[in-house]
């Protein structure tokens, strides 16, 4: 069994000099059929419940390299998306708190937990609220590899709600809006984890962000 750093250091050589693409939960990936231009990229990463079901791969594309989650979610669900996911190279936990990731995954050589720092750096600049999967993803991307290029898709802070494949493989579109996030004071600072965002593609090189 590979070390933890030993799994990260591997990480971290996969994407150098890579094309990567970021795939989030916003409806708004389904405004423009993406797929073919999401599919040509090195390294294509997907966070959390976006598993590409064969109906919606003309926006979100076929392929999964990396899939990141977070902490959130009911754990029958997150099981489901271990096995829906289970062709991944890699898999990817981003938040610093990970007693709870079952030890069949923690143990696995394709499997990598973050190191604690770039979750807590992350919610510093979020309001000091945790910062999304998708935000935690690109802030690892963007400060701890040495990339080739990053495009964001369907991270959109909640502007446009969630796009989500549901147990009968039919679609939800806006079940969570920004509006929604803020009146329900949710885990998450949209309005600063924006910022956050916005920061990163200003001050990092050949980062584009398509809302």
């Amino acid at each position: 069994m590979k070390s933890a750093k030993e799994k990260y250091d591997e990480l971290v050589n996969y994407l150098k000099d890579k094309s990567i693409v970021v795939i989030g939960s916003g409806a708004s990936i389904l405004k423009k059929e993406y797929g073919t231009f999401i599919d040509g990229h090195d390294v294509v990463v997907r966070i959390n419940r976006g598993y590409p079901y064969k109906r919606y791969r003309k926006y979100v594309g076929t392929r999964t390299d990396i899939w990141a989650f977070g902490m959130g979610g009911r754990e029958d669900l997150r099981s489901k998306m271990h096995q829906l996911f289970k062709d991944r190279k890699y898999s990817l936990y981003t938040w610093f708190e990970s007693s709870w990731v079952p030890n069949y995954l923690r143990i696995a050589d394709n499997h990598i937990t973050l190191p604690p720092h770039f979750s807590m750096t992350a919610m510093k600049q979020c309001g000091g609220k945790p910062a999304t999967t998708g935000a935690d993803t690109v802030h690892f991307l963007a400060t701890g590899t040495e990339y080739k290029n990053i495009t964001i898709l369907g991270i959109d802070c909640y502007q446009t709600g969630y796009w989500f494949i549901e147990e009968d493989d039919s679609i939800s579109i806006a079940c969570t809006t920004q509006e929604e996030v803020k009146k329900q004071k949710r885990a998450h600072q949209v309005d600063d984890e924006e910022l956050f965002l916005q920061n990163l593609v200003d001050n990092y090189r050949d980062i584009k962000w398509i809302k």
